[in-house]
This record gives C-alpha cells, structure tokens and sequence, in this order.
C-alpha cells in the first residue's frame, strides 16, 4: 500500500487537515502539540473498525460527536479511495467503478490489500507508536501465528517459526556487537565493507596524485616548448650578431684603407704642385732636370 492523500476532519484537534504525501519516504514533523500522535492514530482508526464507544472520544475538541476520514492509496497497481464517517458510523470503499458500503466486506477487503487481518497485528507490526514498541513482545503469539500462515499455508504454531528465526538472527549477528572469534556473515560484511572503503580511499588518493602529476607535466612539457623556442631565438640573434661584428671589422678595415689612400692622394697633389710651380718659374725653365728629383717623382708615382 502506497498512501497518496488522507484528509482528516473534526477528529481531536483537527477541524479540517489535509495530508499529501509525495514519493518515497514522508516524515512529519512538528512540535509536542501539533498533533503527530493523532495523525498515527487516524490511519489506524480509517483501516480498521473501531467500537462506537471508542469512536466518541476522537470527537473534535468541544464537539460531541467525532468526524470522518478519507483515505487515498495504491495497491496492486489499482487506486482506491476510502471514506469512513464516525458521527453516521457508515465506511466506503471505492476502487474504479467497485464499490464496498457494508463494513464487513470493507474490512475484508482492507486485510487483503494490507495483508494484516487485524488491527492489533497492523499496530504490532507496520503502525508503531513511539511507546508501543513493548507491545510487539506482547502480541508476538498473534504475529508468530500469522507467519505461520504465511509459511506454510496452515495454522500451526508459530513459536517454532520465530525461535527459528531468533536463532537465526543471533549467527548472522556473532561479532557484530561483542568480539568474537568465529564472526557472523553480518560482521564479515561489515568488516569487508570497511575494508573496501580504505581501500577506495587509498586509490582515490592515488587516482588523484596521477591527475596532478599529469597536469603538472602537461605544464611543464608547454614551459619546456617555450624555453626550446627562446633558445632558438637566442641563437639566431648570437649568430646576427656575429655577421654584424664580421661585417664592422671589414668596414673598419676598409676606412683605414680609404685613409691610407687618401694620404697618399695628398702627398700626390702637393708633389704635383710643386712640379708645376717650378716648371712655371723663369729661374728653372733652362736648367737641366735633376737625375735626382726625377727619380723620387717616379718612385712616387710607383707607390700611388
């Protein structure tokens, strides 16, 4: 059974409440006063009969007479709805175009879909209240019986299914509370799991250290690239700076050359003017050349 929607009205401290319970797991909470226990109490009172002198005390608080509850829930893939009214002491069931107005077919029906025939074994098993839970030891002979049934199809004592069951649970159980030597499935399972997540930890933290290393060496492979480029660059700047000093002693080489030469080029025009000055003076024109002068003028001239 799924509940869907339960609507509560003028019973005990609700004059009109409406329940929507969403899927999965619904926990209502709420202060000492909100009315908790009486919520719990109306799902108990809506599944099952209840005495007409039991029905007068859910009585809204101040009224005589209590109110009524609609109950909407799933089972077995169908919906139903079911409305019980505790001041007209009349209950509907309704399942698509199925109807049920007669409290003993309701109640049959009600124990099929929940498979809890009584409202003592529904409080012992499925519908326990915070301070009911001494109560399970009290009706285990009804819930003894009532696996039986299940079991083996009869009514044979119950007892013997739950000392089975007790026993059972015990060697599942060896070690999980007290230390033991021979350990139960349950603390093997227990100890295995926490095994497992150390070691999940462990290569958690090792998967981790991998992912970093690897963005490390991503990083430094991208540095690596940049230094291989910058030594290149390097490289070629060293070797234009070669060719540049290659290049400044042969022009250093040649302006010392270029000096030399226009030295000479001086030594050559002074000489000349001096040949013409005295070509041109009277005092010189008749005398013979002198050997002498003629021989330095061409080894000048050689030397140019």
């Amino acid at each position: 059974m799924i509940i869907r929607r339960v609507r509560i009205r003028g019973f005990r401290k609700f004059v009109d409440q409406v329940l929507e319970c969403g899927p999965g797991l619904n926990v209502v909470r709420g202060r000492n006063d909100a009315g908790k226990s009486t919520l719990h109490l109306a799902f108990a009172v809506v599944l099952f009969p209840v005495k007409p002198s039991a029905a007068l005390s859910f009585a809204q608080w101040g009224e005589e007479r209590p109110g009524e509850i609609t109950l909407e829930f799933d089972a077995d893939g169908r919906s139903y709805r079911l409305h019980k009214d505790f001041r007209s002491r009349k209950v509907l069931l309704e399942c698509g175009e199925e109807r049920w107005d007669v409290p003993k077919e309701v109640e049959r029906r009600i124990g099929e879909v929940l498979g809890l025939t009584s409202a003592s074994l529904f409080r012992a098993t499925v519908h326990i209240g915070q301070w009911d839970l001494a109560r399970v030891q009290e009706e285990k002979e009804e819930i003894g019986t009532r696996l039986a049934r299940i079991i083996t199809g009869g009514d044979s004592d119950a007892n013997r299914v739950l000392d089975t069951l007790d026993k059972y649970l015990r060697r599942m159980e060896v070690g999980l509370h007290h230390p033991a030597r021979n350990a139960g499935p349950l603390k093997r399972d227990s100890d295995r799991i926490a095994f497992l997540t150390t070691e999940q930890q462990r290569l958690a933290g090792e998967v981790a250290a991998i992912e970093q290393a690897a963005a490390q060496r991503g990083r430094l492979a991208s540095r690596i690239a940049e230094l291989e480029q910058q030594v290149r660059d390097d490289e070629a700047l060293l070797e234009a700076n070669r060719r540049l000093y290659a290049l400044d002693g042969r022009v250093a080489e040649a302006s010392a050359r270029a000096e030399q030469l226009k030295a000479s080029a001086d030594r050559i025009e002074r000489a000349v003017g001096a040949v013409g000055a005295a070509e041109a003076d009277p005092a010189l024109a008749s005398s013979p050349q002198d050997p002498e002068m003629l021989a330095r003028l061409q080894e000048a001239e050689v030397r140019v």
